[in-house]
C-alpha cells in the first residue's frame, strides 16, 4: 500500500517539500491550465514541459493526472458538431506530449472523457479515440506500458456499461497491465453507502482478469484516502497479492487537523518498527486516538513523529520542527501555519496507514471470512469507535459474495453484482436528496 500526495504546480515549493518526509510519490494534473478562461495548447505544452523540468530535481516519483477532472468539470469543452471540439484537441495534445516526455514520467494516468453534456455515444467514441491513440502508442513504444495506468469508471450504471464495453470492444487488457479507477471522489458521502466502492471495484477487476488472462501490476484508486480506504487495501493486498496505490489532495489543502479528527498518534519507536515492516511486537498501547477531549496530544504527535528538520524561524532564528509548540488555542483558532499542518496532516496519514496494516494484521488472525462487527470492535478503541467496523464488515461481506465468482472468471456474475451495487447507489443518491429537500 502506498500513497501518493496531490501537490500544486510546482513540487518545489517550500509549502509542499514537507511532505516528502513521508510520501515519496506525488501527482500533479496536466490539466490545471485549462482552468483559466482562454486557456491555449500553448499553455498545457508549456505546463507539461514544466513539469517534466521540475521532476529532474527531485527524488520522488511523478505522477501526472491526465485532464479527465477537467474534462467532466467542463473546463475543457465539448462541440457535437465537432468544429471547436476542445476535447478532441486536448486528447491530441495529451498523446503527443505522452510519446514526447515518457521516459521522465513514473506513472501518467490514461485520458478518460467523461462529461455531463455529452450523449452516452458521444461519451463511448471520445474515449475510442482516446483509448486507440494511447494503444496506438503503446505498440509503437512498449515502454509506455510500464508507464501509463488505465483509467476504468464505474461511479453509476450508465458510466460502468460504457467502461464495460469499451474495455470487450478494444481488448484493452491486451495492452495494459497497470489500471486503475476514476470518478470515486464524494461517491461513499452522495450515496450513504455503508461499504467502500474500492472492493467491488477490485474483486470485478480481478473476475475479469481471471476469464481474459491479463496482468495485474499495480490498481490505483483516484481521490481516495480515507482511513476505511487504508484497511481495505491493506486486506485486499494480503488476500491477493495486489500492488494497490491511492491518492488524495487534502494534504495541500491545508484542512485544519481540528477538522479531521480523530487523528491517530503512534509512538515513535513503533512508527520505527513498523515501517521497518516489523509488527510483532506492536501493541494496542502504542496507538492514541486524538479527539476533541485530548487536544492537547496534537503537541505530542506533532513532536514525536517528525523525522527530519523543517526550515521554520521563530523570531528570525531557525528551529528544529520538534521545538515548536503547538496549543489547542492555535488549532482552533485556526493559527497554525500551513508548515504545520501539512507536517501533522501528512504525519496523520502515513500512521492511518500503519494502523490500517496492524488492523488487518488482527482480522487475518481472527479469520476474515468469520469476524464479526463486536470482534472488530473490540480489536482496538479506535475500531470500536464510529461506524468503521460496520462498514468493514461489510467490505469482507462483498470480497466473500464475489470470491467464487472471481475464482470462476464469472464476468456475467460480477457484471450483474456491480449493476445492483450502482442500482443500489441511486437509490440512496435519490433518498439523500429527497432528505435534504425536507430538511430544506
Amino acid at each position: 500500500m502506498e500513497y501518493v500526495t496531490v501537490i500544486g504546480t510546482d513540487p518545489g515549493q517550500e509549502r509542499t517539500s514537507h511532505i516528502y518526509n513521508y510520501f515519496d510519490k506525488y501527482l500533479i494534473s496536466m490539466g490545471d491550465p485549462t482552468t483559466t478562461k482562454g486557456w491555449t495548447l500553448s499553455s498545457v505544452n508549456k505546463h507539461f514541459k514544466h513539469i517534466i523540468k521540475q521532476s529532474k530535481k527531485f527524488k520522488q516519483k511523478l505522477y501526472i493526472d491526465s485532464g479527465g477532472f477537467q474534462i467532466i468539470m467542463g473546463y475543457i469543452t465539448f462541440d457535437p458538431t465537432g468544429r471547436e471540439d476542445r476535447i478532441r484537441e486536448f486528447v491530441d495534445t495529451y498523446h503527443f506530449l505522452l510519446g514526447e516526455y515518457s521516459e521522465y514520467i513514473h506513472r501518467i494516468f490514461s485520458l478518460d472523457v467523461n462529461n455531463f453534456d455529452m450523449t452516452t455515444k458521444q461519451i463511448y467514441d471520445s474515449n475510442v479515440y482516446s483509448m486507440q491513440s494511447s494503444i496506438n502508442l503503446i505498440k509503437k513504444n512498449p515502454e509506455i506500458k510500464n508507464k501509463q495506468l488505465f483509467v476504468l469508471q464505474n461511479r453509476n450504471h450508465r458510466i460502468f456499461e460504457i467502461w464495460r464495453q469499451l474495455i470487450i470492444n478494444l481488448e484493452v487488457y491486451k495492452y495494459y497491465k497497470l489500471w486503475s479507477f476514476g470518478g470515486l471522489v464524494g461517491l461513499k458521502k452522495d450515496t450513504n453507502a455503508k461499504f467502500s466502492h474500492v472492493v467491488p471495484s477490485t474483486m470485478w477487476l480481478l473476475t475479469y482478469q481471471k476469464h481474459f488472462n491479463f496482468e495485474i501490476e499495480q490498481i490505483h484508486f483516484l481521490g481516495q484516502g480515507s482511513r476505511l480506504n487504508f484497511l481495505v487495501v491493506a486486506v485486499l493486498e494480503e488476500l491477493f497479492d495486489l500492488d494497490i496505490t491511492c491518492d488524495s489532495s487534502q494534504l495541500v489543502r491545508f484542512a485544519p487537523p481540528i477538522q479531521k479528527l480523530p487523528i491517530i498518534h503512534i509512538k515513535k519507536e513503533a512508527v520505527d518498527l513498523m515501517e521497518a515492516g516489523d509488527y510483532s511486537s506492536i501493541t494496542d498501547d502504542d496507538f492514541l486516538l486524538i479527539t476533541q477531549d485530548n487536544l492537547e496530544d496534537l503537541e505530542k504527535l506533532f513532536k514525536y513523529n517528525s523525522l527530519k528538520t523543517m526550515n521554520m524561524t521563530v523570531d528570525n532564528k531557525p528551529v528544529h520542527s520538534c521545538e515548536i509548540s503547538i496549543t489547542e488555542e492555535m488549532i482552533k483558532n485556526n493559527r497554525m501555519t500551513s508548515t504545520h499542518m501539512l507536517e501533522m496532516m501528512s504525519i496523520a496519514t502515513r500512521n492511518d496507514m500503519l494502523f490500517a496494516v496492524y488492523i488487518k494484521n488482527k482480522i487475518m488472525a481472527a479469520g476474515w471470512e468469520t469476524v464479526t462487527v463486536d470482534q472488530m470492535k473490540k480489536m482496538h478503541p479506535i475500531t470500536g469507535r464510529g461506524h468503521i467496523s460496520r462498514d468493514m464488515t461489510n467490505n469482507l461481506n462483498f470480497i466473500k459474495a464475489f470470491m467464487d465468482i472471481k475464482e470462476r472468471g464469472d464476468i456475467k456474475s460480477a457484471d450483474g453484482l456491480m449493476y445492483s451495487i450502482l442500482d443500489s447507489y441511486q437509490a440512496r443518491s435519490e433518498e439523500q436528496e429527497l432528505k435534504k429537500s425536507k430538511e430544506g
